[in-house]
């Protein structure tokens, strides 16, 4: 049998297999629905890879299907994983986070937070060089700070 023949029984073989569907995509055709009824629960043939399993040998197609979809869903649960992360970097990290006073804040002053020295602004109160201060909040450039102490022996109290 010539290579052309061999080819064109093997795209016949494939369309009786395979019924063609416009835009809607792949759709097995009732004879071979027929034959594998008793996995076809199973299979979803819309989602996207199961045509592998109709052009290629099944140990073939499931060796490739299973590490993509594997490594697909450690990919979908990393992103998930890092969009539901607190922030990293910013202003919205410095909230809540300690720092140390290294310029006397009365009521303003420098701390060092993070490795960075920022403008700092205590609501009246008085801080000393060396004193840790927790950032509540910020207001452009400038952190705002308080008494660590003061929240804690208000929520003991």
């Amino acid at each position: 049998m010539s290579e052309a023949k061999s080819i064109k029984k093997s795209l016949n073989k494939r369309r009786r297999i395979l019924d063609i569907e416009g835009n809607t995509g792949v759709r097995v055709c009732p004879e071979v629905e027929k034959e594998f009824s008793h996995v076809s629960h199973y299979l979803d043939y819309s989602h996207p890879g199961f045509g592998l399993f109709f052009f290629l040998p099944f140990r073939v197609a499931l060796s490739i299907y299973l590490p993509v979809a594997a490594a697909s869903g450690f990919v979908y649960f990393k992103i998930l994983k890092a969009m539901s992360s607190k922030a990293q970097t910013g202003f919205e990290q410095m909230v809540g986070e300690e720092a140390v006073v290294i310029e006397d804040l009365d009521p303003e002053g420098k701390v060092e937070i993070m490795d960075e020295i920022w403008k700092a602004r205590s609501n009246g109160k008085k801080f000393p060089k060396g004193r840790k201060v927790k950032v509540s909040g910020v207001q452009g450039l400038v952190l705002i700070v308080e008494d660590p102490e003061e929240k804690r022996n208000s929520a003991k109290g």
